[in-house]
């Protein structure tokens, strides 16, 4: 019989409060009102859509199309806030704009500088099989050293140099970057 392997993120949401594990992963609960973990989430995956397009044109080696990088983030966003409406959720509309002139700052930030652009890009956005967890790997490349790595892109709205480093640093043990480093040695 073969182990199931769960997600970094269900681990550690168990562990650190098992009723909230049930309700979010076994009851799939969502919550009624819009709040700044909400805003952060969908924040997040709206990003990461942008900038897998970013990622998308270096690994074809063509110009990043920065207005179709920053169309796809921010549609990604009104797409989860039209969702969660229907859902009957509710937001405060002037925190959804301003959240989207936070995501359209970024993205264009981060087609000027894409921090990755001395990679070469293997793979964008990929799930490794279901005997790892099926988790999703932002970026595989090889660095300017030609070592195999892979990045996971953060998104965060509020991050003063005061904050960066303590920030970087608890990614550093995260169990999910420990799983994504074991996943892809293995694989």
């Amino acid at each position: 019989m073969d182990k199931k392997i769960f997600s970094p993120s269900a681990i550690k949401t168990f562990s650190e409060c098992p009723l909230l594990y049930e309700l979010k992963y076994i009851d799939r609960w969502e919550r009624k009102e819009a709040d700044r973990a909400w805003h952060a989430r969908v924040a997040g995956d709206a990003f990461a859509v942008g900038s897998a397009a970013v990622h998308g044109y270096l690994k074809a080696s063509v110009p990043i199309n920065v207005e179709t990088a920053v169309k796809q983030t921010l549609a990604q966003h009104t797409l989860s806030v039209n969702a969660f409406l229907d859902a009957g959720g509710t937001v405060v509309k002037e925190e959804v704009l301003k959240v989207q002139q936070d995501l359209e700052h970024a993205i264009r930030k981060y087609c000027a500088t894409h921090p990755l652009g001395r990679w070469t890009i293997l793979e964008v956005e990929y799930t490794l099989p279901e005997k790892y967890g099926k988790p999703r790997l932002d970026l595989i490349g090889r660095d300017q050293n030609g070592i195999l790595s892979f990045a996971d892109v953060k998104f965060k709205r509020y991050l003063t140099n005061d904050y960066l480093d303590r920030t970087v640093e608890g990614y550093r043990y995260d169990w999910q970057f420990l799983q994504y480093a074991w996943a892809l040695a293995d694989h």
